[in-house]
């Protein structure tokens, strides 16, 4: 996925069905890319970032880390101080798809919920692993 950006993991109709805005890209070292978002109807934010030198056993900054599968992939999610939470979606050992969910009041249960709907957004356009 090293030339993919990581907008182009959400298409239009997901975009609008998880209730989406203002799309900022940028890209980071080692051919990685990442996408944010804000919602329309509340404070917070969506985040999609691919990693293509970390696997999921290199997430940093999380707490209560629990194995869950999206769609056919493995990933862990887990969950900062802050109540961003996030899911870590496993591509190979070494790389990896975050897609982290936030809302302005550190609502920890919808920060997860907004994020697991975006990650089941996400998965269908991942390479299998």
């Amino acid at each position: 996925m090293a030339n993919t950006s990581a907008c182009t993991l959400l298409a239009d109709s997901d975009i609008s069905t998880l209730g989406l805005k203002d799309r900022q890209e940028s890209t980071t070292g080692g051919g990685s890319s990442s996408c944010r978002y804000h919602y329309s109807a509340l404070i917070g934010t969506l985040g999609i970032t691919i990693y293509n030198d970390r696997g999921v056993t290199e997430i940093q900054d999380r707490s209560k880390l629990t194995p869950v599968p999206v769609g056919k992939h493995d990933a862990i999610r887990g969950v900062s101080p802050g109540g961003v939470c996030v899911f870590a979606i496993k591509l190979t050992d070494t790389s990896r798809v975050d897609v982290a969910g936030s809302t302005g009041a550190g609502d920890e249960n919808k920060a997860c919920e907004l994020a697991s709907a975006a990650a089941q957004a996400v998965e269908p356009k991942l390479p299998s692993s």
